[in-house]
Parts: structure tokens; C-alpha cells; sequence
């Protein structure tokens, strides 16, 4: 698994770059950096400044999720709110619940990434077609990212709500 959110990184990163590479001599003089409920655009920016605020939004948010994954075993237990915490967060397992949750915050920073990757796209391709942004694959994007959240969220305490046998397969493999 570990290796799939891995390559999910690297996949963005080159999915990043290759949009950025491509969209830069299309774009227009003045690109739309904000669009109305319906789509128009109402906020135009010189080319240089809006793709550097894109970039910005593109890559700071998920890098913030993904940061605050680093420092997770060093984070006092009275701070950590899971099921079970006594289990989970007991001496001999905390290891296993702390590669669990960065693992969690990583696929989550993924997520917002490849969300915003779609979301600076849909606005490139807005730019060059001087048109609305396209709202019903907007909408399609925030439903996956949205459902892709809670499953990830409910899929981890579901997973804390139990506290396993010292047999069970995936528990032995996390130590």
C-alpha cells in the first residue's frame, strides 16, 4: 500500500508538471483566478501572478496535510483521539497507530493534491477557451474528494474500534 501512495505522489508530480510545462505558453495575458456560482469568471490576474498563486494553492495545501504527518510520533498521546486509545496508543502498539494515522494524513494530502491538480486545470482550460469553468466536473471532483475523505476517515476508525487478535494478518504486518 505504501508503495501505491508513493507512486500516487509521483504520478502528481509529474501530472503537476507536465500541466504547468503545457498550459504556460497557452495561457492568456490575464487568467480568471476566481469564478462565480455560475461559473463566469469575476477575478482576473496577469499571467505570471495568477499561475504563481495557483502553484501556491496547487502545492501549499496539500503540503500542509502532508507535513503535519511527519511529526505524528512525536505528538503526546493526550492530544491523539481514537477509539481504543488505551490499545492502540499503549507502549508496545503506538508505533503501528502512528505509522496508521501518517499513513492517513498522507492519503489525504494526495487527495487534495490530485484535487487541486483538477481544479487548476479546469481553470487553465476555462483561461485558454475564454469560457465558463466547467461547474458539473468541478462538482464531480469535490463529490470524489469528499467521498474518497470520509471513506478514508470511517475505513481508520473502524479499523481503531477494533482491537485485534495477536493473530489477525494485518495487524502483524503493521508491527
Amino acid at each position: 500500500m505504501r508503495a501505491f501512495l508513493w507512486f500516487g505522489w509521483a504520478l502528481f508530480c509529474a501530472c503537476f508538471v507536465w500541466q504547468q510545462l503545457h498550459f504556460w505558453p497557452l495561457l492568456p495575458d490575464n487568467v480568471p483566478v476566481h469564478f462565480g456560482l455560475d461559473g463566469t469568471p469575476d477575478r482576473w490576474e496577469p499571467k505570471r501572478r495568477a499561475v504563481i498563486g495557483l502553484l501556491g494553492f496547487s502545492l501549499g495545501v496539500p503540503a500542509v496535510v502532508t507535513a503535519i504527518a511527519w511529526p505524528i510520533p512525536l505528538m503526546p498521546n493526550s492530544l491523539i483521539n481514537i477509539p481504543n486509545r488505551e490499545f492502540w496508543l499503549s507502549p508496545e502498539h503506538r508505533p503501528q497507530t502512528m505509522s496508521l494515522i501518517r499513513s492517513m494524513l498522507l492519503w489525504i494530502g494526495l487527495s487534495l493534491a490530485w484535487f487541486t491538480l483538477a481544479v487548476i486545470q479546469l481553470t487553465y482550460v476555462a483561461s485558454v477557451n475564454q469560457e465558463r469553468l466547467n461547474q458539473p466536473v468541478l462538482l464531480l471532483c469535490l463529490g470524489m474528494l469528499l467521498a474518497f475523505m470520509f471513506g478514508i476517515i470511517i475505513w481508520y476508525f473502524k479499523k481503531f474500534a477494533k482491537v485485534p487478535n495477536a493473530d489477525e494478518t494485518w495487524y502483524r504486518a503493521a508491527r
